[in-house]
């Protein structure tokens, strides 16, 4: 057997491997993004129970909603803002059989009370629709005092 003499040289003949990486330039995360408070995120998530009660008196709305919270105050208020405030008797008379889309609004005009909207309160999350207002009447079962007129989602037993 001949041997030829050749002395192998890594990389000759052949170009050569480089490793190639790239940098990709990363901006802080405050400013790509808004940072949120954590207590705010857990008060405007979506689908719960809501408890709104009143300054005046000690009746509490209970509601459900599928959507954020601060969406359903908004709204909330926006009605109770636009309804008449009455501060006469005879307007008291005709603001008690005039109905408004929410029973917030209704306890606004025929009592000529204030809403503590600071005191809204999250009972209950759940997102599951049936559960959530079936959580929604139990909880206005079990409230003495409710300004809602209806027994939320579901007519529950009385035993």
């Amino acid at each position: 057997m001949h041997v030829t003499g050749r002395v192998y040289c890594r990389n000759v003949g052949r170009p050569p491997r480089r490793k190639r990486s790239y940098q990709v330039k990363q901006e802080e995360k405050g400013k790509r993004r808004k940072e949120r408070d954590k207590t705010q995120n857990k008060s405007n998530g979506m689908t719960l129970t809501e408890e709104i009660p009143c300054r005046n008196c000690e009746t509490v709305y209970i509601g459900e909603t599928g959507r954020k919270l601060g969406t359903r105050m908004t709204e909330h208020k926006k009605e109770a803002k636009n309804s008449p405030q009455v501060f006469t008797r005879s307007g008291r008379r005709e603001s008690g059989t005039t109905e408004h889309s929410s029973a917030v609004t209704n306890h606004i005009a025929r009592h000529n009370h204030v809403i503590d909207w600071d005191w809204v309160k999250v009972i209950d999350r759940e997102n599951n629709t049936a559960l959530r207002k079936l959580r929604e009447s139990v909880a206005i079962a079990n409230e003495r005092r409710v300004m809602n007129r209806d027994e939320g989602g579901y007519q529950l037993s009385p035993i």
